[in-house]
Protein backbone atom coordinates (compact mmCIF):
# COMPACT_ATOMS: atom_id res chain seq x y z
CA UNK A 1 0.00 0.00 0.00
CA UNK A 2 1.88 3.14 -1.31
CA UNK A 3 1.29 6.66 1.09
CA UNK A 4 -1.40 8.05 -1.27
CA UNK A 5 -3.59 5.52 -0.32
CA UNK A 6 -2.92 5.87 3.27
CA UNK A 7 -3.60 9.16 2.77
CA UNK A 8 -7.08 8.68 1.65
CA UNK A 9 -7.92 6.51 3.91
CA UNK A 10 -7.01 9.01 6.66
CA UNK A 11 -9.19 11.22 5.24
CA UNK A 12 -12.50 9.00 5.76
CA UNK A 13 -14.60 9.59 8.30
CA UNK A 14 -14.50 7.71 11.34
CA UNK A 15 -17.56 5.63 10.43
CA UNK A 16 -16.32 5.09 6.95
CA UNK A 17 -12.89 4.14 7.91
CA UNK A 18 -14.86 1.44 10.29
CA UNK A 19 -16.44 0.23 7.42
CA UNK A 20 -13.41 -0.38 5.46
CA UNK A 21 -12.45 -2.01 8.35
CA UNK A 22 -15.20 -4.41 8.82
CA UNK A 23 -15.58 -5.29 5.44
CA UNK A 24 -11.74 -6.48 4.93
CA UNK A 25 -12.17 -8.54 8.12
CA UNK A 26 -15.12 -10.36 6.44
CA UNK A 27 -13.15 -11.13 3.26
CA UNK A 28 -10.07 -12.21 5.64
CA UNK A 29 -12.88 -14.25 7.76
CA UNK A 30 -14.26 -15.82 4.28
CA UNK A 31 -11.28 -18.13 3.67
CA UNK A 32 -11.41 -17.59 0.20
CA UNK A 33 -8.66 -15.08 -0.36
CA UNK A 34 -5.46 -16.18 -2.30
CA UNK A 35 -2.44 -16.12 0.26
CA UNK A 36 -1.13 -12.72 -1.64
CA UNK A 37 -4.58 -10.74 -1.17
CA UNK A 38 -4.89 -12.27 2.37
CA UNK A 39 -1.63 -10.43 2.83
CA UNK A 40 -2.69 -7.33 1.42
CA UNK A 41 -6.16 -7.37 3.31
CA UNK A 42 -3.69 -7.47 6.39
CA UNK A 43 -1.69 -4.66 6.25
CA UNK A 44 -4.63 -2.71 5.08
CA UNK A 45 -6.88 -3.86 8.10
CA UNK A 46 -3.50 -2.93 9.85
CA UNK A 47 -3.41 0.67 8.63
CA UNK A 48 -7.21 1.08 9.32
CA UNK A 49 -7.38 0.06 12.47
CA UNK A 50 -4.54 2.51 13.70
CA UNK A 51 -6.46 5.09 11.71
CA UNK A 52 -9.68 4.35 13.53
CA UNK A 53 -7.79 4.19 17.05
CA UNK A 54 -5.88 7.75 16.27
CA UNK A 55 -9.51 9.19 15.41
CA UNK A 56 -10.90 7.73 18.73
CA UNK A 57 -8.18 8.84 20.53
CA UNK A 58 -8.46 12.57 19.18
CA UNK A 59 -12.28 12.21 19.99
CA UNK A 60 -11.80 11.67 23.93
CA UNK A 61 -9.21 14.29 24.42
CA UNK A 62 -11.76 16.70 22.94
CA UNK A 63 -13.96 15.22 25.65
CA UNK A 64 -11.59 15.13 28.45
CA UNK A 65 -10.82 18.99 27.66
CA UNK A 66 -14.55 20.34 27.11
CA UNK A 67 -14.83 17.61 30.38
CA UNK A 68 -11.98 19.43 32.99
CA UNK A 69 -12.53 22.89 31.30
CA UNK A 70 -12.16 25.29 34.02
CA UNK A 71 -14.39 27.92 32.72
CA UNK A 72 -12.11 30.49 32.59
CA UNK A 73 -12.19 31.32 29.21
CA UNK A 74 -8.66 29.45 28.05
CA UNK A 75 -8.68 27.36 24.92
CA UNK A 76 -6.14 24.17 25.45
CA UNK A 77 -5.26 22.89 21.68
CA UNK A 78 -6.26 19.51 22.01
CA UNK A 79 -3.98 18.56 19.00
CA UNK A 80 -0.66 19.34 20.96
CA UNK A 81 0.13 15.68 22.28
CA UNK A 82 1.25 16.53 26.42
CA UNK A 83 4.53 14.67 27.68
CA UNK A 84 2.91 11.39 28.00
CA UNK A 85 1.12 11.62 24.45
CA UNK A 86 2.79 11.78 21.20
CA UNK A 87 4.29 8.63 20.71
CA UNK A 88 2.28 5.65 20.04
CA UNK A 89 2.65 2.49 22.85
CA UNK A 90 5.11 -0.20 21.61
CA UNK A 91 1.74 -2.52 21.35
CA UNK A 92 0.19 0.01 18.60
CA UNK A 93 1.12 -0.30 15.03
CA UNK A 94 2.35 2.98 13.59
CA UNK A 95 1.78 4.42 10.17
CA UNK A 96 4.92 5.29 9.31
Amino acid sequence: MNKDEIEKLKKLPFEKALEELESVVAKMESGNLPLEKMMESFERGKILTAICGDKLKSVERKIEILRSKSGDGEWVDFESPTQDEGKPPASEPELF
